[in-house]
């Protein structure tokens, strides 16, 4: 799955039962190399609650670096510290919206 917040591409790079790893997979449309602020956006494997866990407010990626939320049903969301969503993937074969 990929996601263009103002022309850059974010991409899922591997998601497994334990967690879920966000990619910034090149600069943003100027060409600049500045962190894509993820605040507000969304994971959630069911298409009808887009928005089932969000990223918190101060959340980043910087260009081509990688971002690992994990799957553990915690709800934790406290920026610089381990991000954990508020479900699990079954099997790892799930799909995960980022929204």
């Amino acid at each position: 799955m990929a996601w263009s917040p103002g022309g850059a591409a974010l991409a899922f790079v591997f998601a497994t039962i334990d967690g879920i790893e966000v990619y910034l997979a090149r600069p943003d449309a100027e060409g600049l190399a500045a962190p894509i602020d993820l605040t507000g956006v969304g994971l959630s494997t069911n298409p009808g609650k887009p928005f089932d866990w969000t990223f918190p407010r101060g959340a980043a990626i910087p260009a081509k670096s990688y971002l690992t939320v994990f799957t553990s049903k915690k709800s934790r969301r406290v920026p610089g510290r381990p991000l954990h969503t508020s479900f699990t993937l079954e099997n790892g074969v799930e799909a995960v919206n980022l929204t």
